[in-house]
């Protein structure tokens, strides 16, 4: 064969073949086997860094001897094991919470809701993706027109606003309880700062992300640090 044809027709076939992967969430836990410290970064919470290792917040707090969640600084070493004599301790689950009731209600309630705390969609739209914890997804893809207002699913406080957590683009986690917390992920845009108090139904943000998120929102809720599904707490449609 001519050479020259022979080189066109290689040119050709690797052209074709080689095609850049789609982009794939990433909700897997960044705790890594034989991982046991986190540096701090700027922008980290230490509930951020539970969320990204799957831990409770309050753990993490004890391990560490922090007398408060907030007071961690960049450079900080964070334990993320238990220490040899409470291996045992963290293992007991604590007392269990009463379970939500449902309302369709998108009025604020007074933040720390307890027992009495209910819950609203984030977003108005279609669940794209169920919760499984086999497939990787620790909660439920909403999906909904890009820039539709995200909002709070229930009252409480901000205590992460940013894009620091691999897999979750601009993201929202806010404090409900002591052992709630809910994560919104693949914002467009955060409307909220870390601090702030927010009412059930509030605007926190606008979904639009990039990739397959562009018109989706990731929505998480974990009870203790782990993931629970949403779908349990939302009310019915």
């Amino acid at each position: 064969m001519n050479p020259r044809i022979l080189f066109f027709l290689t040119a050709l076939l690797a052209g074709c073949t080689t095609q850049a992967p789609a982009p794939v969430a990433d909700y897997s836990d960044a705790l890594l086997p034989g991982r046991s410290v986190h540096t701090v970064l700027p922008g980290d919470t230490l509930y951020s860094i539970a969320w990204a290792n799957g831990v409770d917040y309050r753990d993490l707090a004890r391990w560490n001897n922090l007398p408060s969640p907030e007071r961690i600084v960049a450079g900080q070493k964070i334990s993320l094991r238990p220490p040899p004599g409470e291996a045992q301790e963290a293992r007991k689950p604590r007392a269990a919470q009463p379970s939500p009731s449902p309302s369709p209600s998108p009025s604020p309630t007074p933040a720390g809701g307890g027992a009495k705390r209910t819950w609203v969609w984030p977003v108005r739209g279609e669940v794209a993706e169920t919760f499984s914890i086999a497939r990787g997804n620790k909660g439920i893809d909403i999906r909904a027109r890009r820039g539709a207002p995200v909002v709070a699913a229930a009252a409480g406080t901000v205590v992460y606003a940013g894009n620091g957590l691999r897999g979750y683009g601009n993201l929202i986690i806010i404090k409900h309880d002591a052992a709630y917390l809910s994560a919104y992920a693949h914002n467009r845009s955060i409307r909220v700062a870390e601090g702030g108090q927010v009412g059930r139904g509030e605007t926190i943000g606008e979904v639009g992300g990039e990739g397959k998120f562009t018109e989706t929102l990731h929505f998480e809720i974990r009870r203790e640090g782990k993931p629970v599904n949403p779908l349990r707490h939302l009310p019915p449609r």
